[in-house]
């Protein structure tokens, strides 16, 4: 899921896939006495759970990874559980991760006397900060004084990356603490009941991918 402002824009959207074997929560039933329609809303529960986390941890993790301000990628970063589905012995989570271009605004940008040093994007040569255009960064695509472009930082590839080789264990390893948390909610036993219980039993996959 891509934003720009409050919009998806598809063409930054990354999808998530949260997957694991369905009968394996046959095992949860048995023990906890909920019924599969009760498992199913841990199940949805739970993946609301994290994609809230993964929104918060993923921009601060690439705000480290990318070395761009916080701030930036908290503004272009977008995570939401977009689909549950449940078929035969699987089940799937579908979350919708998107990133969008940074704007060079929220990239700590100091006026040179020859550009803009930004955080990330470096020297923007011949850049310039107009507080007429609330503090946004440009650039002139000619010799004339018009037109100009706003100058932004593309990170969806070394985001995707990072998403596909560092962030996935991450996200696979808060599903299955947030679903067990979320039965020992609905049975009101003490949170880590259940993942002592199971620890081990299941193992869902996190896989992120370009749309």
């Amino acid at each position: 899921m891509g934003v720009q402002g409050n919009r998806y824009d598809a063409g930054y959207a990354q999808k998530g896939l949260l997957d694991f074997d369905y009968s394996d929560f046959s095992k949860v039933k048995e023990w906890s006495g909920l019924t599969m329609e009760e498992i199913k809303e841990a199940i949805r529960l739970a993946t609301d759970d994290t994609a809230v986390w993964a929104n918060k941890e993923s921009a601060a993790d690439l705000s480290k990874h990318l070395r761009v301000p916080y701030r930036a990628m908290r503004k272009r970063v977008k995570v939401k559980r977009r689909m549950m589905t449940f078929s035969g012995s699987l089940a799937t989570a579908r979350i919708w991760y998107g990133i969008n271009p940074l704007d060079a605004k929220y990239l700590a940008p100091k006026q040179l006397e020859g550009g803009v040093q930004t955080q990330g994007k470096g020297i923007i040569m011949k850049g310039f900060i107009s507080p007429e255009l609330k503090g946004h960064v440009f650039k002139r695509t000619g010799a004339s004084r018009l037109p100009i472009e706003k100058q932004t930082l593309d990170v969806e590839d070394k985001a995707a990356s990072f998403l596909e080789t560092t962030f996935e264990p991450k996200v696979a390893e808060y599903y299955l603490d947030a679903f067990y948390a979320r039965i020992d909610q609905m049975m009101g036993n003490d949170r880590g009941t259940a993942s002592a219980k199971f620890s081990g039993t299941l193992r869902p996959q996190a896989i992120f991918e370009r749309k």
